[in-house]
Parts: C-alpha cells; sequence; structure tokens
C-alpha cells in the first residue's frame, strides 16, 4: 500500500503537469480538421504525455522499491525488507549483504523493462545526442 501510493502521486502529479501544458495551438489545429475530443486525447494528448508519464513511472520505480521495503520492515513476517531487519538483529551481514544484492538486481531488471517500454512507446520519437561533433562529415 506504501509503495502505491508513492507511485501514485508522482505519476499523477507528472502527468497531470504535462495535460495542462500540452499546446494549445495545436489541439485547435487539430479540432479544426473536425477530430472529437476522444480523437484529440489519443492523438494528441496522449502521445504528448508519454515521456512525461514515463518520467514518472522511473521515479516511481525507485519509490516503490522502497515503499515496499520499509512496508515490510515496519510491520510484515516475510520479505526481503523483513529478511534484512530479521538478519540485523542476528548481525548476519551476509545475508543483509546478499539481500540488498537482490533488490539491486530486481531495480536494474526493473529500469531495464522500463527502458526497453521507453523506446516501444517513444519510436516515434527522434534520436537525440549531446556529440557536439559532426560524424556526418567524417
Amino acid at each position: 500500500m506504501l509503495s502505491s501510493l508513492l507511485v501514485f502521486y508522482l505519476v499523477f502529479f507528472s502527468t497531470y503537469a504535462d495535460v495542462k501544458g500540452v499546446d494549445n495551438n495545436l489541439i485547435a489545429s487539430v479540432k479544426l480538421m473536425g477530430d472529437t475530443k476522444l480523437q484529440v486525447l489519443y492523438k494528441v494528448t496522449l502521445p504528448s504525455c508519454v515521456p512525461w508519464i514515463l518520467s514518472g513511472i522511473r521515479g516511481g520505480l525507485g519509490a516503490s522499491l522502497i515503499g515496499a521495503i520499509v512496508g515490510e520492515y515496519m510491520g510484515a513476517s516475510a520479505g526481503l525488507g523483513w529478511m534484512i531487519s530479521y538478519a540485523t538483529s542476528f548481525f548476519k551481514i551476509q545475508r543483509v549483504m546478499s539481500c540488498i544484492f537482490i533488490l539491486l538486481l530486481i531495480g536494474i531488471s526493473f529500469n531495464f523493462c522500463l527502458k526497453v517500454a521507453e523506446g516501444w512507446l517513444l519510436r516515434w520519437r527522434p534520436n537525440a545526442s549531446l556529440n557536439t561533433t559532426n560524424e556526418e562529415a567524417i
């Protein structure tokens, strides 16, 4: 419950800010062509919000892991948070470190899955590079 609340507010406010920031000229142009409100939502608003939704989800991934661990640490009888709490009470450092390593692997796999989903959902966006050299001239 704790992790879902953390993720919900991160994604909600990120999405809400972008929905309010959609270019009004673009919406007016699409309405001028005869699109309905539902078509404006699916063709203009949602595609412009996808990067911000994914950004909120990316921030929410870390918050969800932390929320789950803290929730298990406080009142669970199973899970990685409980295992860390239990192992620290008996000074089992190897078990604590192995649980933290497992959490690291979970975080990396979540991030990889999100990167794949982001590549698929944002395939319409051109690739941007911070490279300042002109590689086409070479």
